[in-house]
């Protein structure tokens, strides 16, 4: 009669250490918001975040686009769920933080710094997108000692935006509230091929709850942001991943951005767009998880 209790105690054993792997699932669109963190860091900025995935696997954090949240990574995030995974609303954005100041590329890459001190995490995989991948290449540089590897998803090293550009223009244009059926909004979301519907549901109204004073702010970041000059010092392993469709950098900031990082792997998904990983979570995730292994 023993061994049935010592078999079922060991079993139990056993699956409390499975379980003390696993952070949490990945929320689904209804119950992301709910699932988000808050850590105060150590400027007195309070970021939220959400932390999925397995425990003691291998760190990624995961950067937002312009006027995204983390949602922004809800599709892909599932299948990466082999690493830890740490996935913020950046300052300005989502239920982060919306001070009127700063919001330098080296302000947002500096938060992102301290959540990691706040984690305790000291090496870390880092995914961004559009602004995102900017920040991540400012993280990369400032901390190189922090980035273990570096995945960029439409990105460029060039100016992101110029003064007077379609962009600037409707940014500048912005009044309260702004319309989340506007001809800019829906261009500014849209994807070049289908996408999660329930995901595109949920951006618009998380885009147009950003501050007009964030979009005002992060413009004039991005139209003097040039990240190739920092190329020089990020030492870590880079991947970039670039839809030939993307309409916001095209093959010309490609170019710039694998002359700089000339070590870099390069991969180029045909129709595809800028929201590269909306558009083709499957095909992204398996890039990223062959290249960080």
């Amino acid at each position: 009669m023993l061994r049935p209790v010592v078999f079922r105690s060991a079993m139990a054993a056993a699956a409390l250490a499975c379980a003390a792997t696993v952070a949490a699932a990945v929320p689904n669109q209804r119950e992301w918001n709910s699932a988000k963190q808050a850590e105060t860091l150590a400027n007195g900025v309070t970021l939220r975040f959400v932390e999925a995935g397995t425990a003691d696997g291998p760190p990624l954090l995961l950067i937002h686009g312009f006027t995204d949240t983390s949602r922004s990574w809800s599709t892909l995030a599932p299948l990466l769920s082999r690493y830890r995974l740490i996935i913020p609303d950046l300052r300005g954005h989502g239920g982060s933080d919306k001070p009127e100041c700063c919001y330098a590329i080296g302000n947002l890459a500096y938060d992102l710094k301290l959540l990691l001190d706040s984690r305790k995490i000291e090496r870390v995989h880092v995914v961004g997108h559009s602004l995102g991948s900017i920040v991540a290449q400012r993280l990369a540089a400032d901390h190189p000692e922090r980035v273990q590897g570096l995945v960029l998803i439409g990105s460029t090293s060039l100016p992101a935006v110029s003064r007077g550009d379609w962009l600037w223009t409707n940014i500048m244009a912005l009044r309260d509230p702004i319309d989340p059926k506007s001809p800019f909004i829906s261009e500014w979301i849209s994807v070049a091929t289908p996408a999660d519907p329930d995901l595109l549901a949920a951006v618009r109204p998380e885009t147009v709850a950003t501050p007009i004073n964030v979009w005002r702010s992060i413009a004039p970041e991005l139209a003097m942001s040039s990240t190739g000059r920092l190329a020089g010092e990020i030492k870590a392993p880079t991947l970039i991943l670039w839809g030939d469709k993307d309409s916001a950098f095209g093959p010309g900031a490609q170019e710039e951005l694998r002359r700089v990082l000339p070590q870099a792997r390069f991969t180029a998904f045909a129709g595809q767009g800028h929201n590269l990983h909306w558009e083709r979570p499957d095909a992204v995730a398996a890039a990223i998880t062959a290249f960080l292994r």
